[in-house]
């Protein structure tokens, strides 16, 4: 049985690049919950270089991140997402 459960969580409100950063990030994440991983591919520029926690190193450019987000697509499945402490590290 299935019950659903109300969760209201409070939305962290960032200021500047970080506050950009977030809402593009969150946009994003959004479109993969909702079905669209391809999503997260529009909002990226062509020179993109990304790294998080699951890779081994950087990937740079559009077609490494093709590559990537098709490695995780259908294995990547979630209700709720939040950032906990986000950074911007240059």
């Amino acid at each position: 049985m299935e019950v659903p459960l109300p969760v209201q969580l409070s939305h962290q409100r960032y200021e500047g690049v970080l506050g950009e950063a977030m809402a593009l990030e969150s946009a994003a994440m959004e479109r993969w919950r909702k079905g669209d991983p391809g999503g997260f591919i529009e909002i990226y520029t062509p020179d993109v270089t990304y790294f998080d926690t699951g890779i081994p190193q950087r990937l740079n450019g559009l077609d490494a991140m093709r590559a990537e987000l098709a490695q995780r697509q259908g294995k990547i499945h979630y209700d709720v997402m939040e950032f906990i402490a986000p950074r911007i590290q240059v």
